[in-house]
């Protein structure tokens, strides 16, 4: 898709969008369901992106829980 010469995609965002009563978001939640899968790389581009601009951001496991990102 492409938007006044930049290319959209739906590739690496977050499985879970996580917000409170108000409606604010408050994390994004990435889950993998594998012991030692690892994030993609536009997973982690995504995530690193909205972590910047002050989001919360965790990989979640059923092993190892949520992990900061």
């Amino acid at each position: 898709m492409m938007v006044k010469g930049k290319t959209a995609s739906k590739r690496g965002w977050p499985d879970f969008v996580v917000r409170d009563e108000s409606g604010a978001i408050i994390a994004f939640v990435e889950v993998k369901t594998h012991r030692g899968r690892s994030l993609k790389k536009e997973q982690i581009e995504v995530l690193q992106y909205l972590s910047k601009l002050g989001a919360n951001c965790y990989r979640w496991s059923p092993v190892d829980g949520f992990e900061k990102i």
